[in-house]
């Protein structure tokens, strides 16, 4: 989504990435890889492989008048979200999922290196 929550040296990135996933043999406890984006003139493969899919931005972040959803029908090749990104630098840390009611039970992985939109 636009707008990254976690910030660098305070300032936001243009978008971030969150790949949700739960962890073996703990139950209710989650991690998540967080990729930041920095714009550029550089096409991302992920990206591109579906963004002619995605419905138009809504006038506003909420979307209370109706459900739009997006036509692609898939597949997708998830691995290229970290493709190029050196996944030995990261952030770590125990937080909690960024949507209400925001509950702590989350361990974050946040790459350090940029992928380019």
């Amino acid at each position: 989504h636009w707008g990254s929550e976690h910030t660098v040296a305070l300032a936001q990135k243009a978008m971030v990435a969150h790949c949700v996933h739960t962890k073996d043999g703990e139950a209710g406890r989650y991690g998540v890889l967080g990729v930041l984006y920095e714009l550029s003139e550089i096409v991302d493969a992920l990206l591109s492989s579906f963004e002619d899919s995605l419905p138009a931005k809504p006038s506003s972040r909420r979307l209370a008048e109706s459900v739009v959803t997006s036509t692609f029908k898939g597949p997708l090749a998830f691995d290229q979200i970290h493709a190029g990104l050196n996944m030995s630098l990261y952030w770590s840390y125990s937080g909690s999922f960024t949507t209400p009611p925001c509950t702590e039970v989350v361990d974050w992985f946040v790459l350090q290196n940029y992928a380019k939109i």
